[in-house]
């Protein structure tokens, strides 16, 4: 049985010293976990909209290559087993959480890690831009895939020319595939231990 009480009494709040944005943090079982999306500007990541300063929605949009660079020192992108232990945490069991594709077991893990859930973790569901280009143009609606319907996250764990990803939607369980390294993420960092 997860012990989801854990969250609440510790949490806090960063700054990320490369450009002064505040972030909220919280701890689920023995993970510091960020309890906001990345919204650093690295590459050629990109915000939800033309404005360049208004990541608050999603944070950034990050290729995998982008990604595994972004987060601040002492913080990481998760890995595929660190996303598992969290989900193993809140409820899955460790067979299922070792699958690929749509796992998970009633009553069900993905509500409590999306917004309004439980751990606090508050994940949006913010789509994925389909390829992210070096060009200078900001994300375009025509490009977003799932925006308001999915929430998609990338893990630094690697699987020849793709990674691994989370994928939250309207189920009670959580999607752990693979995809092109191109695709446009957001992601959220966790605490080097």
């Amino acid at each position: 049985m997860p012990n989801l009480a854990l969250a609440i009494p510790a949490t806090g709040e960063i700054i990320d010293v490369r450009d002064g944005i505040k972030y909220k943090y919280l701890v689920i079982g023995k993970q510091t976990w960020m309890a906001d999306n990345l919204k650093f500007k690295i590459g050629g990541s990109k915000c939800l909209i033309a404005d360049e300063n208004d990541c608050d929605k999603c944070g950034r949009y990050y290729n995998y290559e982008e990604a595994i660079k972004a987060c601040p020192a002492g913080w990481h992108l998760p890995n595929d087993d660190e996303w598992i232990d969290l989900e193993i945490e809140v409820g899955m069991n460790e067979s299922e959480a070792s699958k690929e594709g749509w796992r998970g077991t009633k009553p069900g893990q993905a509500p409590e890690l999306l917004r309004g859930g439980k751990t606090g973790l508050d994940l949006p569901m913010c789509g994925y831009l389909l390829h992210m280009s070096t060009d200078s143009l900001m994300l375009k609606e025509k490009h977003l895939d799932g925006y308001k319907v999915d929430g998609y996250y990338w893990t630094s764990t690697e699987s020849g020319i793709f990674a691994y990803y989370r994928q939250f939607s309207s189920r009670f369980s959580i999607n752990r595939g693979r995809a092109g390294k191109n695709r446009g993420f957001p992601i959220r960092c966790i605490k080097d231990e």
